[in-house]
């Protein structure tokens, strides 16, 4: 899971690279530069789903300006692992330094989820949208830019011939208007008469319920998405939260949590027992408890101890 989630964030720095839509910092990275990038990142993209990443590399929390104090005053040298990586991504590094990658090229699918599949691209399709097509140097301009080849001279009967066969296109575009506006109203109208039947059924999990019928319960290690009108035995149906659907799990395999899941996994002692999830909030069940972000020492005291 993690490997993929590396290759994923490498294709996109690639990718971004390709397009020179990455600052020179990130291209020649150094220790230096990699700060200096940081800093003004937290200054122009500061969002709050990122905290839990600089707060692991950064080993501090707080409000904005507190991030910008600990950036601006860090050691450059711990950033040096990073710049090996991004030298040579065959070299093994640490989820926070993959993390902080994918946070300063803005990877979309970031931080890293313990647990997830992550789907890596085709190498070769990928290679095909990223390497730029180079233009022959007849179609440069002198100054450097590109202009592009002159149509041939189009004959009477060519030009004559090319409106018909605009006109025939323009006729079929407006018959299939019309289909699509037709099929459209007898969707409408059955999802019309559906909805006011009171018949239908809740959709399945990953699915969107039309206006009030988007609700979800708990199944005792993920949110589904219900009906709000639907009963569920022994659990509590409660209004839609599309974030927890997707983020929300509780880790039914603990063992699997080292000292690098430190920012990004919650527990919780219930009834004597220790539970771990995948992100913060109260809990499913007893919603009046709150889960606490998960440190070295509950790391060490109920998973590594119980391994040895």
């Amino acid at each position: 899971m993690f490997p993929d989630y590396v290759k994923l964030v490498v294709q996109d720095y690639e990718r971004k690279k390709s397009l020179k839509t990455l600052s020179s910092r990130l291209v020649n990275p150094s220790p230096a530069r990699l700060r200096d990038e940081c800093l003004l990142v937290c200054k122009e993209n500061f969002l709050r789903k990122d905290e839990g990443i600089l707060r692991t590399f950064f080993n501090t929390t707080g409000e904005h300006a507190q991030y910008l104090n600990t950036i601006n005053n860090y050691d450059i040298d711990k950033f040096r692992p990073l710049v090996n990586f991004l030298r040579d991504p065959a070299i093994k590094t640490d989820v926070k330094n993959i993390d902080l990658l994918a946070w300063l090229i803005d990877f979309n699918d970031r931080p890293f989820e313990l647990g997830k599949n992550y789907i890596v691209e085709d190498e070769k399709s990928l290679g095909a949208t990223i390497n730029p097509v180079e233009n022959n140097d007849e179609d440069k301009k002198p100054d450097g830019g590109h202009i592009l080849p002159l149509p041939p001279p189009i004959s009477y009967n060519e030009t004559t011939k090319s409106e018909q066969t605009s006109s025939k296109k323009n006729n079929g575009s407006l018959k299939k208007i019309g289909i699509y506006i037709g099929i459209a109203f007898l969707a409408a109208s059955g999802m019309y008469v559906y909805y006011n039947s009171g018949n239908h059924k809740s959709a399945a999990m990953g699915t969107t319920l039309p206006f009030a019928e988007s609700c979800m319960y708990w199944t005792g290690d993920h949110y589904e998405q219900v009906s709000c009108n639907k009963k569920i035995k022994d659990a509590l149906v409660i209004a839609l939260d599309s974030f927890k659907l997707v983020h929300f799990k509780k880790i039914t395999t603990p063992d699997t949590i080292t000292h690098q899941h430190i920012g990004r996994i919650w527990y919780i002692k219930n009834e004597g027992n220790i539970e771990f999830y995948t992100s913060e909030g109260a809990h499913p069940v007893d919603m009046k408890k709150r889960l606490k972000p998960v440190t070295g020492y509950i790391i060490d005291k109920y998973i590594l101890s119980k391994q040895n």
